[in-house]
Order: structure tokens, then C-alpha cells, then sequence
């Protein structure tokens, strides 16, 4: 069974082919597109069904109409935050929220610490982070969880009131230190915004660092907000997320 819709002048439009079909009546929908998945015009439109062998044929008219109830555009995604339940064809608008945020912005509460603020790897992103092990022989790139996570402003002396970062890094070791490796650490919001910079043009080896970050640097959503870590060395990436407190 094949049904095949036209225009008023009769191009055609798309085809539905519902295969072969035993005696008995049937509902065939058309979600109103062409042949390409695009939505066509609202109007009057043939529809023609020719059975296999195409040796009988019926057709009727119909009028497409998008205000129509059963056609209903909008977002079908259930996880999307404009879903519409009451959309039948998707017009492509979907929205989903940001990784770590619910719709409203807020952070989610998915963390990769336990409730000391220590690193907890049962919670980890699996592509966050890329461990090695520290004051061993060349262990090429990698970047260990910063900590602590979450982190939480208090006074530093000559810093001020900031964030204490602690993290560790390596690169490939070169003993003749002729072959060195330039990198690159930001740590920077949603937005691709850094509030922390670090560059080495003559990093060899691993490297252990504790930065501090002025309050004032970072914008916090509803008590916290998650930051992202990332590490980049020629073709190397790595990266890892970071909640700061309030």
C-alpha cells in the first residue's frame, strides 16, 4: 500500500509506503512534510493510495491547516525544557538546559565530590579529568582533579578574600630539556569566559600549583556554580569541572 500526496498542482509532494497490508482498515498519518522532512504549506492538498501493483487506486482532497489541533507544532522532546505535550510534529525549537543546570539555570546538584568536598571518582564524569600519577617517571599529559571541590571563599592573607585552587598537571619529560611543551589552563564559565589564566611555554615534566581566584572573579547563580577546567597542549585537551560555593 502506497500513498502518495500532491499539491493543488498535482507535484508530488511525498510518499508513505506502509508496505503490503491484509484485508482491514487502517490509519495512515502525515505529519505534514515533503519528501525531505520539511514542513510544507498550509493548503489544499491529493492524496492518492494505489495498492502494490498499483492496478486500483482511490484518491480525496485535504485541507492541511497548522491551527489546527491535529496539526500541532512545536517541541516533542520530553527531556527539552519548552517541551509541548501537546505538539504532534516537531518544528525543530527544542531547548535543553546546559550541563549541570536545570531549565531555570540553577545548578543541578550533580557534583563529583562527596560531602567532605573531596574528590569522589564514583561520581566523576567519565570524560572529565586525565589522572596520572604524581612524582612518577614521564607520565606525558595529564591533568589531575583540582581540589578542593567544591571550593569555598575565605580570607588569604596578601590575596584577599578568594578561592584557594590547588591542581597538578604533566606533560611529556625531556632530561635534556631541548624538547619542551607549551600549554595552556583556563578556567572559564558557560559562556567560554575565562576568570583564571595559566600559560607555560617551557613546561618538561609534571607541575603542582595553587592559584587563588578574587571572589570578585566569579559569578555566583542561586549559592553555587559549576566552572570548567581546561587544559590544552598542541593537539592535547583535557578538562574538568569545578563548583564553587558561596
Amino acid at each position: 500500500m502506497t500513498l502518495k500526496i500532491f499539491d493543488i498542482d498535482m507535484n508530488e509532494i511525498k510518499i508513505i509506503d506502509e508496505g503490503f497490508k491484509n484485508p482491514g482498515v487502517y490509519s495512515i498519518f502525515w505529519d505534514g512534510t515533503n519528501q525531505d522532512g520539511s514542513i510544507v504549506e498550509d493548503g489544499y492538498y491529493r492524496i492518492i493510495l494505489n495498492d502494490l501493483d498499483e492496478n486500483s487506486e482511490c484518491y480525496y482532497n485535504i485541507k492541511k491547516d497548522s491551527n489546527s489541533t491535529y496539526y500541532s507544532y512545536g517541541c516533542i522532546d520530553e527531556l527539552a525544557c519548552n517541551y509541548d505535550p501537546e505538539a504532534i510534529i516537531s518544528d525543530n525549537s527544542c531547548v535543553w538546559a546546559q550541563e549541570n543546570f536545570d531549565c531555570d539555570g540553577n545548578f543541578n546538584g550533580i557534583t563529583e565530590t562527596d560531602e567532605s568536598g573531596n574528590y569522589n571518582i564514583d561520581e566523576a564524569d567519565p570524560f572529565d579529568w586525565c589522572e596520572f600519577e604524581f612524582n612518577s617517571p614521564d607520565t606525558g599529559f595529564g591533568l589531575n582533579p583540582a581540589y578542593p571541590n567544591p571550593l569555598t571563599s575565605q580570607e588569604w592573607g596578601p590575596f584577599g578574600q578568594s578561592y584557594q585552587l590547588c591542581y597538578q598537571f604533566s606533560t611529556p619529560y625531556d632530561p635534556t630539556w631541548s624538547n619542551l611543551n607549551n600549554l595552556n589552563i583556563d578556567i572559564i564559565n558557560n559562556e567560554g569566559q575565562s576568570i583564571y589564566s595559566y600559560n607555560d611555554n617551557y613546561a618538561n615534566g609534571q607541575t603542582a600549583i595553587c592559584a587563588y581566584i578574587p571572589v570578585e572573579d566569579v559569578e555566583i547563580i542561586e549559592n553555587s556554580i559549576i566552572y570548567r577546567m581546561v587544559m590544552t597542549s598542541g593537539d592535547f585537551e583535557c578538562h574538568g569541572d569545578i563548583q564553587f560555593n558561596q
